[in-house]
């Protein structure tokens, strides 16, 4: 082998001895890359996303398979109803039936239905004390979380369990109305108490504790409250009540005079005889306005036979276009803050001193209600 070319072969030999007896450089582990996790959307948001077909939108597909809903009903009727109805099929093509009664018939119908195993009923709307007896009896499923309950546009939330079987509709006052053909300026009584005087004996119209709650939820709200005894109702009691049979039959017995003073009127109802120029006035009794921020409610009946419909109609009646039908219509006051007030000027009561009614005094006026207690107190069940 010739000098030069051995020469080579041993120094690259020995650059190779020295590179392997480098060190031998370290990688630093890199931590592993996980991706940002999405936002859950919650309540509203996640109903109404626009990146994926929503779970809300599948319910109103459905609804529209279903094309109607069925409300047993005491809350929308007459014009009401009519705007409901209307504004519901307007913006969906769902037809709406609407079954009118007081709501222990009401409650009654679908309590026989469900016996027979003959489901007619979506949804059901009375006082919040028989929803909620309802409910206690089974009647009723809950709604589920619905894109405008859970909106944040509310001065009270419409929802009032957690369940979700009872909604409120409204913001409920309750106070004395006056008939102001009947008693002259200055001649008003200014608190539930001036209702014993003598002069007023016979010229009172007061609501059947039997079928309507008005005056229970008022007896409760002031008993707690420390303003109105028992003593004091039993003595209300022999004032020769004219008993009304439904809040509708004392507003009108009002209005036409029939009555000088109207006994726990409710503002929601009180309010479209006043639009209409019945010549009737809220007063702002001393022991604060009672008010209840539910009355009426609405549920869901369980076995309706349209779910999709009536969880869509809901929904619907909470939304700004639903509240505007219904309000506007019964000249009264939306809880969306979204909404102007649509109660007429003369009907407007003062929140200055308010009563709040929550749910387990709502739970008490119906056991009161369903025991005849009330009744008994009034003297009003021997009439």
């Amino acid at each position: 082998m010739k000098p030069r070319r051995l020469l080579l072969i041993v120094l690259a030999a020995v650059l190779t001895m020295l590179g392997a007896c480098q060190p031998k450089p370290t990688v630093a582990p890199q931590p592993a890359i996980t991706p940002a996790p999405t936002p859950r959307a919650t309540g509203a948001q996640a109903t109404l996303s626009p990146q994926t077909p929503s779970a809300w939108e599948k319910v109103v597909a459905e609804a529209r398979k279903e094309g109607q809903v069925t409300l047993y009903s005491f809350g929308f009727t007459g014009d009401v109803g009519s705007a409901v109805a209307q504004g519901f099929r307007k913006a969906y093509g769902i037809r709406v039936d609407i079954v009118t009664g007081i709501g222990t018939v009401l409650m009654e119908r679908i309590r026989s239905e469900n016996r027979a195993g003959k489901f007619i009923a979506d949804t059901y709307d009375t006082s919040v004390v028989f929803v909620a007896q309802a409910k206690s009896d089974g009647l009723t499923v809950g709604a589920g979380d619905l894109p405008e309950v859970e909106a944040n546009v509310w001065q009270v939330p419409p929802r009032m369990d957690k369940e979700g079987h009872i909604f409120g509709t409204t913001i409920a006052a309750t106070t004395l109305y006056v008939n102001t053909s009947l008693v002259k300026p200055g001649d008003e009584p200014k608190s539930y108490r001036d209702l014993l005087d003598p002069r007023w004996k016979g010229k009172l119209v007061f609501p059947a504790p039997v079928t309507t709650p008005n005056a229970i939820r008022a007896y409760v709200a002031y008993k707690k409250y420390g303003v109105l005894d028992d003593t004091y109702w039993s003595q209300l009691g022999k004032q020769d009540l004219k008993v009304a049979p439904t809040i509708r039959d004392l507003d009108s017995m009002l209005a036409r005079g029939e009555a000088a003073i109207e006994v726990s009127g409710v503002d929601s109802t009180v309010n479209p005889f006043i639009k209409g120029g019945a010549p009737v006035k809220p007063i702002n009794v001393a022991e604060g306005i009672v008010v209840a921020t539910g009355s009426p409610a609405i549920a869901m009946v369980k076995n309706g036979p349209h779910p999709n419909a009536a969880r869509l109609f809901i929904n619907w009646f909470f939304s700004r276009e639903g509240q505007r039908a219904y309000h506007e219509a019964r000249a009264s006051t939306s809880p969306r803050k979204d909404l102007s007030n649509f109660a007429p000027a003369a009907g407007l009561v003062s929140m200055d001193k308010t009563r709040l009614v929550d749910m387990d005094m709502e739970l008490e006026t119906g056991r009161l209600q369903r025991e005849g207690t009330f009744s008994r107190l009034m003297g009003i069940e021997a009439k």
